[in-house]
């Protein structure tokens, strides 16, 4: 058994980064797109004038992020849109601590959801294995995910709790 030399290193490295940085561009110039067209803007209106009912609004959102999260990069996504969602939580009662979990939770779910999670892609090179075992092998995590992110969305206490014992919200 050989060990590998610095070469091959250097080759694997470049074969998960280069697989990694073809998505993100993707992501990004998505995420341009949506900027210019203001997409996001027509959305968040779209929502507030659809969906008065707060349980549903909030589904809504997650399915959102978790879309929108397959597609973008986290950091594209939390700056598009949190001012454009902010708003419409906060006017259904969700504290804006709880909604900044719930917003992280949601994006990191779509980084790794089939068909473009980049962390798909980046387990697949690792294990070197295919894109679809990696994507099946992750449904029952993606499960897990969600049920976190639904019982955070909807429990209000447990993103709060320890916030407001610390005395930095009330």
């Amino acid at each position: 058994m050989r060990l590998p030399t610095f070469i091959d290193s250097l080759g694997y490295t470049a074969r998960v980064a280069g697989t990694v940085m073809l998505v993100l561009v993707t992501g990004r110039v998505v995420g341009r797109l949506l900027s210019m067209y203001q997409i996001p803007q027509q959305i968040s209106s779209l929502m507030l004038t659809t969906f008065t009912d707060p349980v549903t609004l909030i589904l809504v959102i997650i399915a959102l992020l978790i879309f929108v999260g397959m597609w973008m990069e986290t950091l594209t996504q939390i700056i598009i849109l949190t001012p454009l969602l902010l708003p419409v939580a906060v006017g259904v009662d969700i504290h804006p601590v709880q909604f900044g979990i719930m917003f992280v939770i949601a994006c990191e779910i779509g980084y790794s959801t089939p068909p473009l999670g980049v962390n798909l892609f980046v387990a697949s090179e690792i294990g070197e294995t295919t894109i679809e075992k990696v994507s099946w092998a992750s449904l029952p995590f993606i499960g897990a995910e969600v049920a976190v992110l639904l019982l955070i969305a909807f429990v209000p206490q447990i993103s709060l709790a320890l916030p407001e014992l610390l005395g930095l919200i009330r």
